[in-house]
């Protein structure tokens, strides 16, 4: 009976393990069979464990109408929301799982930050009158009470500019000149509700004291990047052709803004840009529900400006050795390794070529997210191996005037952590096939045929690093940049939410659209 409580007792161990989601009352059941199962033949060590695991705290008594629910997601696969109230809008989280939601380019034209001002003028209008009200308010009941001969209470001022008193907590009691949180009212909760977010700052921070500008050589406002952190991002990519628009001294003061919310955020990661070797060399690991991750970012080039000569790092420009060895340094650090590309060819919903063998060449080096942006517009999601490719996620925000281009994308995917049992599978599987391989070259059977070599090649490339997470629940929601005839009142929507009022034809539209991100793999909606 002993032996058999012991082996009881490691399944359900196994069962806590890194691959599963299990709530604490899901096992209460199981390990209270156990021990009157077992009794006294459980170590006194066994039993306290036991108790330790089946304690459940009143304060999450919500759970246990969930918990079968949960049980059966982890089975199907399937992301289930709790009824239990969400903590800041996050997905109920399980250990050793996360979700990743990635959004495209912010382009900021200066119809969107002219548009931020008005809103911003707004703002700061509705917070001085909250404020009046607020101060009059205080001062009437300050003199009740001082007549009544009691302590003076503080007063609610009510429901007067509530707008203005939720804008004022969200931007810290500031008075911004740029106001850029409402135009993401209607996706945040997609962004809110995700573990870790990722976008692509197209145009460079470099603040209002630079000089603001639009195309060709943009510098956009810092209270951008303050919107994306409120919304949640700390994913951020910095690497693109429009890294040095502003040249040396722009790439510095955008740096300069994000360090700086950097120690205010120890979550943030950016990537793409440094300011020395040094930082560049540094190796930036974090870690969110027990998955260890890092990003890098690159760009094909910089719009024809050179790089400052010997700095570099100022923008990494990425050939084949430098992704080799940035992921040699990275790669068995981490369980998760995302790799932000700027890359392919402008509006085309096509990947190109190059494209292609450089998502071939990431993933054979173990890469295990490849995140697309520069098209400005959507294009594929596929897999190659265990790693996955979004080819493009196409604009986030931008004032490029053409529905291709005011139509982007949002990603999402469930990480999830290999428990040692499946990754032992998993490298047998690698190693038969490995050995397959290199017995079917030494036979004479590969084919002849040069595309079904570069094929095998890139299969036998891939192949040899093994992923430590599961990478499903793929997903993809189309959002629309909607602005008036004027080039103002910038809005994102959900494409599907969108009427024809705001875009003419908008199911035809979503229909097209949804064609070319519609696969085997994707499922359509967030």
């Amino acid at each position: 009976m002993a032996n058999r409580a012991g082996e009881n007792l490691a399944f359900l161990r196994d069962k806590m393990g890194a691959d599963k989601m299990f709530g604490k009352i899901a096992f209460a059941g199981a390990l209270a069979c156990l021990c009157a199962m077992a009794g006294a033949h459980l170590g006194a060590q066994d039993l306290q464990k036991l108790k330790h695991v089946a304690s459940v705290d009143s304060s999450t008594s919500a759970e246990s109408s969930t918990s079968a629910k949960y049980a059966a997601s982890a089975k199907s696969g399937e992301i289930v929301e709790s009824s239990v109230p969400k903590q800041r809008g996050k997905i109920f989280a399980r250990a050793h799982s996360l979700q990743l939601i990635m959004a495209g380019d912010a382009l900021l034209h200066t119809a969107v930050f002219k548009d931020a001002e008005e809103l911003a003028k707004s703002l700061n209008k509705a917070k001085a009158e909250s404020s009046k009200i607020d101060s009059n308010a205080s001062n009437t009941e300050s003199t009740k009470a001082e007549s009544k001969g009691a302590e003076s209470k503080k007063v609610d001022s009510g429901n007067a500019e509530s707008s203005a008193s939720n804008a004022e907590s969200s931007t810290n009691a500031t008075t911004p000149a740029y106001y850029f949180d409402p135009m993401f009212d209607n996706i945040s909760h997609f962004i809110k509700r995700a573990d870790l977010a990722f976008y692509n700052q197209e145009t460079i921070l470099g603040g209002s004291a630079l000089g603001l500008s639009s195309y060709p050589a943009f510098n956009s406002p810092q209270e951008f990047g303050d919107t994306m952190l409120r919304l949640g991002f700390r994913l951020v990519s910095l690497a693109n052709n429009h890294t040095l628009d502003r040249g040396e001294k722009g790439v510095r003061a955008m740096l300069e803004y994000w360090h700086a919310k950097e120690r205010a955020h120890s979550d943030l990661c950016i990537a793409g840009s440094y300011e020395s070797a040094n930082d560049r060399a540094k190796s930036r690991i974090y870690e969110k529900n027990g998955i260890s991750y890092a990003m890098l970012a690159y760009t094909y080039g910089t719009n024809g400006i050179k790089i400052p000569e010997g700095k570099d790092y100022l923008v990494n420009v990425y050939t084949k050795q430098m992704l080799q060895d940035d992921i040699a340094a990275l790669r068995d650090k981490v369980d998760l390794l995302i790799a932000s590309m700027h890359w392919g060819v402008e509006y085309s919903f096509v990947p190109s070529k190059e494209q292609r063998e450089f998502a071939a060449f990431l993933a054979s080096l173990g890469v295990d997210i490849i995140i697309g942006n520069h098209p400005h517009v959507i294009q594929p999601i596929e897999r190659i191996g265990d790693t996955l490719v979004i080819y493009s996620l196409g604009n986030f925000i931008s004032g490029q005037k053409g529905t291709n281009k005011r139509i982007g994308m949002l990603a999402s995917v469930r990480v999830s952590l290999l428990s040692a049992k499946e990754l032992k599978r998993k490298a047998k599987e690698m190693k038969k096939a490995e050995k397959e391989r290199a017995q079917g070259l030494n036979k004479g059977e590969a084919d002849k045929n040069s595309g079904a070599q570069e094929a095998g090649a890139q299969a036998d490339e891939k192949s040899t690093f093994l992923h430590r997470v599961r990478l499903d629940d793929v997903r993809a929601e189309l959002i629309y940049t909607q602005y008036d005839s004027n080039m103002r009142n910038f809005k994102l929507y959900p494409l599907r939410k969108v009427d024809d009022k705001i875009l003419p034809e908008s199911k035809k539209i979503y229909k097209e659209y949804t064609k070319i991100i519609d696969n085997d793999l994707v499922k359509i909606g967030l």
